[in-house]
């Protein structure tokens, strides 16, 4: 019978010897698991649109390619509650060509390409681009029909108005820096 209790015990022990280490605790498991929030970094992502105003006119009067010309952010650009980009903002455009009016009512020709916005310190490239032509309603070609003198009439320029609102947008992407040091790539998309 002894060997019975010894051949039980032995079994018990391969059973229950396990088990009972299984459950002593390692360091590791002890150690809750903790989420760590990943802090959301303001930023703008490319091709987010900017509505920027002409602060003075431009027109193919006075403009030559390459002249640069002041615009400002009409409104701030917003990522969640934190500003991105904020109202007033300067940003430059540039005269890609001006063709001036002529006669006949001719109407003048400009072209222009916003260049960058300036935000913090930074220059942040814009893309986009407009045309403006100038107003021609016709009424110098019908005056070259009613009259001589009105052959010599010439069209309107090409301008853009101060006050005139031109949609550009962010040429890449823009993390606002942090001044607590939070690393750019903290950033979730």
């Amino acid at each position: 019978m002894r060997t019975f209790w010894v051949a039980t015990a032995a079994i018990l022990a391969i059973f229950v010897g396990p088990a009972t280490h299984a459950q002593t605790v390692s360091p590791l498991a002890e150690t809750p698991i903790v989420a760590v929030p990943v802090p959301v970094v303001p930023m703008a992502r490319a091709g987010t649109r900017i509505r920027v105003m002409v602060m003075n006119e431009v027109s193919t009067k006075t403009a030559k390619p390459a002249d640069r010309f002041l615009m400002q952010a009409e409104t701030a650009v917003l990522s969640g509650d934190k500003v991105v980009i904020p109202a007033g903002a300067k940003a430059w455009g540039e005269v890609v060509t001006a063709e001036k009016s002529g006669a006949f009512g001719k109407m003048g020709k400009l072209a222009v390409r916003p260049l960058y916005i300036e935000v913090r310190g930074e220059q942040l490239a814009l893309v986009g681009n407009s045309t403006a032509a100038g107003d021609n309603t016709g009424e110098f070609i019908f005056g070259a029909v009613l009259s001589p003198l009105g052959l010599f009439a010439p069209g309107n320029n090409g301008r853009l108005k101060a006050g005139d609102i031109i949609i550009v947008e962010l040429a890449r992407d823009y993390v606002v820096p942090q001044p607590n040091g939070v690393a750019a790539d903290a950033v979730k998309p």
